[in-house]
């Protein structure tokens, strides 16, 4: 059987992460940002460079490292929070939340194009950009609703 496929004997469905249909290991775990990996990875860095005896980091934590550095959108903790914040009030699945803020679609329509379930029942709404005040400038996520008061 193909990695991924569904055993009939079993009544497994297949796995689809455009329907959000994950393996049952997936049911507890939580979704982690780009960001937030990069800031975990760079505190076991910084962890390790302190230690008396240093070991060397390897390939594979170095590669992940550079990765994450590379496509993070948010650089400090507080930019973080917010956006999971904002995006939780949207009552999205924590995989689409994920994705949506690590991408950081510009536009809605770009939104459904990369995440289709993620707006398949909102109507469209203004939308409105969050800014990173970290390192890197700015880094727009119009994914949030105006809230006219």
């Amino acid at each position: 059987m193909a990695a991924g496929g569904s055993d009939p004997r079993s009544g497994d469905v297949e796995e689809d992460a455009s329907q959000l249909i994950f393996p049952k290991e997936f049911e507890t775990a939580e979704t982690l940002l780009n960001s937030e990996v990069h800031m975990l990875l760079e505190h076991r860095k910084q962890q390790n460079e302190s230690a008396e005896d240093e070991q060397e980091l390897s390939e594979v934590f170095m590669k992940t490292l550079n990765y994450t550095a590379r496509f993070s959108r948010f650089k400090n903790r507080e930019t973080i929070a917010s956006v999971r914040s904002l995006l939780l009030q949207k009552k999205l699945h924590k995989f689409e939340l994920a994705c949506l803020a690590n991408l950081c679609p510009e536009t809605a329509e770009e939104s459904k194009a990369l995440i289709p379930r993620s707006c398949a029942s909102k109507p469209e709404k203004p939308w409105i950009p969050v800014q990173d005040g970290g390192v890197g400038g700015n880094t727009p996520l119009l994914l949030l609703e105006h809230q006219s008061h």
